[in-house]
Parts: structure tokens; sequence; C-alpha cells
């Protein structure tokens, strides 16, 4: 089965900022062959419940309206030799009839991403990759998702990469890569201009995995630098003090290179009090037998990074798309390997910013072969999960499943 994937999860609402001096306490059991584990640990989850009929699913992305917590989700279909973007919501942990949302033909290139700048407004894009290159497309409804405009090109570019949005201010602001000869340029653009702002920058080695976020007077970039041919690399992180048109900044972890890089990076960003943070996670393949899953964050903006602390380690490869979702101080991380008994979605959950973790748990074991992943935190620490599987009904499909989890108090 060709199944294509994606791993950029673009959730507005929870990205922020990370790191802290000093590494976070934890514990790391998991794997084939590990100790015994808590089979709930501090959330009490549901029944998985599938979100779509069998067919060939996957790279749902979710963003989550702060105020009511309602989810707004879209994911690709694969019809043939062409993928659809499509879209559903959910009230209480049930999600309606998917609809299409993308009416062209051909590939979506990381699949389809949503933003929701304020209550009722929503904005989903997507890379269709037509005969001429990558185009940036993207749809606006200003009722929470009742109903949408006609699908539009966002700028002139056709071989966007990348890309990720934002509310900067009153601004909808686009970021991107583009390659240009040997190089990539890092690339912006306003409010749906068909021109687009000057360069960022330019780098030399391949980019990917791009995301941000901005607390109002701040916006950070990050993403990932391919060193040649390998898997390795470093993350990049930029931080902009002029509503995001110049930024500053480096590599982080002192220039380390992450060796085989099994996934994508996430982001979130979250606020305590007077104190702000910057989360990260990275899954980093050891060796054939020793997979882990790191975890870093930062006190002061990003100029630095706590040295990476394994909160998972496995000898089963773990996802290539793990969770990453944060709300005030709850921070919760899942990841998925299997052990003696089977596959896993496991879990680990701080109460105090990463200070501290929880043992690793598993949240439920009906899954098969999951591989993208997608989260929102609701303001009472309770999560919301989605991925998508092989069907129990069919080993020729997939079905996305969600599953709601509430914090046991």
């Amino acid at each position: 089965m060709n199944r294509h994937r994606g791993a950029l999860t673009l959730l507005i609402f929870s990205l922020a900022m990370i790191f802290i001096p000093g590494c976070p306490k934890s514990t790391t059991t998991t794997g084939n062959g590990g100790d015994a584990e808590d089979e709930s640990g501090r959330y009490i989850f549901d029944t998985p419940s599938p979100i779509t009929h069998v067919g060939t699913f996957d790279t749902p992305r979710l963003a989550v309206d702060p105020g009511s917590g309602k989810a707004y989700m879209v994911f690709l279909l694969h019809d043939g030799n062409s993928e659809r973007v499509m879209y559903t919501s959910e009230d209480n942990g049930e999600f309606g009839q998917p609809a299409l949302l993308s009416q062209t033909e051909g590939r979506k290139s990381g699949g389809g991403f949503i933003v929701s700048p304020s209550r009722d407004d929503l904005i989903a894009y997507w890379i269709n990759v037509a005969a001429t290159g990558g185009q940036l497309r993207y749809k606006t409804s200003d009722n929470a998702g009742r109903t949408w405009t006609m699908e539009s090109r966002w700028n002139d570019r056709n071989e966007v990469r990348w890309p990720h949005v934002m509310e900067i201010g009153e601004d909808i602001v686009a970021y991107f890569f583009v390659q240009e000869r040997d190089a990539w340029d890092l690339a912006l653009n306003r409010n749906f201009s068909e021109e687009d702002e000057p360069t960022i920058l330019t780098i030399s080695d391949t980019p990917y995995n791009l995301q941000g976020f901005t607390d109002g007077k701040r916006v950070w970039l990050a993403f990932f630098v391919r060193e040649g041919m390998s898997d390795g690399g470093r993350i990049a992180f930029l931080t902009s003090t002029d509503d995001g048109n110049t930024f500053d900044g480096g590599y982080m972890f002192d220039d380390r290179i992450i060796v085989n890089l099994t996934g994508f990076f996430k982001l979130a960003h979250t606020e305590s009090g007077r104190d702000s943070f910057i989360h990260l996670i990275f899954t980093e393949s050891e060796s054939e037998d020793l997979t882990h899953l790191y975890y870093s964050r930062s006190d002061d903006g990003g100029e630095t990074f706590s040295t990476p602390v394994a909160l998972f380690s496995s000898e089963i490869t773990l996802t290539q798309s793990p969770i990453l979702i944060a709300d005030g101080s709850n921070i919760f991380i899942g990841t998925a390997d299997a052990d003696d008994d089977g596959p896993a979605l496991r879990y680990v959950f701080s109460e105090n910013s990463g200070e501290e973790f929880t043992d690793p748990a598993v949240a439920t074991r009906n899954v098969s072969s999951p591989e993208t992943f997608a989260g929102v935190m609701r303001s009472n620490g309770s999560v919301l999960l989605v991925w998508d599987d092989i069907s129990p009904e069919s080993e020729g499909g997939d079905q996305l499943f969600s599953m709601i989890g509430n914090l046991s108090r």
C-alpha cells in the first residue's frame, strides 16, 4: 500500500517558547522487554473511535479554539492518483462527517494544515504539486468552518516548500522555503499578496519541517537543516523583534549534529504566571536496535536550551510523528512503539512546565501501525488525540481514529 506521510502538525494556539537551564527529571522504561508499565498513568482514556470509513487516509492536522476548546481538523484522502484535502470539526470528542475541501487534482505535498486566528476564523492551506511545481493554496472561513471561500493560490511561486502560517499582529503571514539553484531561500508573504517580501535568509543545505510561533512581542522560527545527503543535521532557531521581518539566531545545542533523525521535531510554547517556556522533542536512532525520544526546553526566549533528555527509549523504532501538546504548565508527550505485549501508544506528562515527567504509561493498545499523530490540549488539561492506522476491518485500508483522555485528579 502506498502511504504518503507528512509530519508537520500546525497548532497555532499551542506553539510558543521552550527551554530551561538544567535537565528535567524523568525515567525511561519503554521498549521491547522493558519493565512493566502503568497502563493508565495520569490520564483516563476512552476507547478509540473511528472518524472515517475504510480508505487511504493520513496526515491529520488539528487546530483548537482556546475559548470553546472546539477542534478543527484537515487530513489527506488518497483517491487513485490524486490526493484530496478533507475537513471536519468536533464537539465533545465527536467528529462530524468529513467534507471535501480542496478542488484541485494532484498530489498534496505534506498534507494540509489548518490555523485558527480567532474564534470563528479559519485558514486551511496546502501545497498542490502541479506540473509546474509546488503551489501554495488556501481557503478561509469566517464562520467556524460552516462555509469556505473558493480555493485560491497564495502567491505566484511554483516551488514552495514547508509553508508555515501564523497571525502576527493584524497580519496573516506565510513563511516558506523556495529553492534557488543550489541554495534555499526563506521567504515570507503577508496577507495573501501576489508578490512575496524580500528573502529573509539563504542557506546551502536542505531545510525542512519549518515551524514557528509568536507571543505578541517576538516571533520565532525553527527548521531542521540536513547535513549533505545524510539523515543527520541541526535544528536552526531564529528570533525576530520586528514583527517577523528580520531574524537573528543560529543552531540549537551548540551546533550538535542530530544523527539519524527518525522523525520530525515538534515545538510548543507555554506560559505559566510570568514564566514563558519553549518545549522541544525529537526522535533519534542511536543504532538499529535503540531509538530515543528526547526532550529539551528554554526559559530565556530560545537563547539557550537545556541538554536533551531521553524520555523514551525503545528497541523498536518509535513513530516518526510523536505528539507534543501543552497548555499552561501541563505538558503531554506521546509516541508509539511495541513491546512483548504488542504495539502501544505511550505518553509521559508534566504538571510543572517540564521540570519533571511521570513514568511512561500506556494510553491505549488499540493501535496497529500508527504513523501520523496529532493532538490538542484543552484548558482543563484533557487531551484529544488523532492518528491514522491500519483498519481492523481491512488490511488494505486505513482509518482515522480519535481518543480523549481526561486527567485523573
